[in-house]
């Protein structure tokens, strides 16, 4: 699990946090470390690991669905990315299957994968 540049203790903290963390794909951890890296959100992450149960494909359209609307997700309100989907629906309007249906993460890493 030492990878994605998480050192040692972060691997220990993440561990405590989650331990069935072992029970998930090596490659499912790295593509989600990978995403929320690349969204400023690793260190949240790190420390509350318990939302790397939710998929990568809900909190990408979410994710998506925040820019849409000009919501700057932070080390500060980060939590609103992992509502429980009843909580999400009744606060922000929108259901989970509206999001995933508008905001695909296969489409994203098809263009990605163009791109290169």
């Amino acid at each position: 699990l030492q990878t994605n540049k998480l050192t040692k203790e972060e691997v220990i903290d993440m561990t405590m946090g989650l331990p069935s963390i072992y029970e998930m794909s090596l490659e499912n951890i790295e593509r989600k470390l990978g995403f929320y890296e690349s969204i400023g959100l690793r260190s949240c992450i790190v420390k509350y690991p318990k939302n790397l149960i939710q998929s990568i494909e809900l909190s990408y359209a979410r994710y998506e669905y925040f820019k849409s609307i000009n919501y700057k997700l932070d080390e500060n309100n980060f939590r609103k990315l992992f509502l429980e989907i009843k909580r999400f629906n009744e606060f922000f309007g929108v259901s989970k299957e509206s999001l995933l249906n508008r905001y695909s993460y296969s489409e994203y890493l098809d263009k990605k994968q163009l791109k290169k």
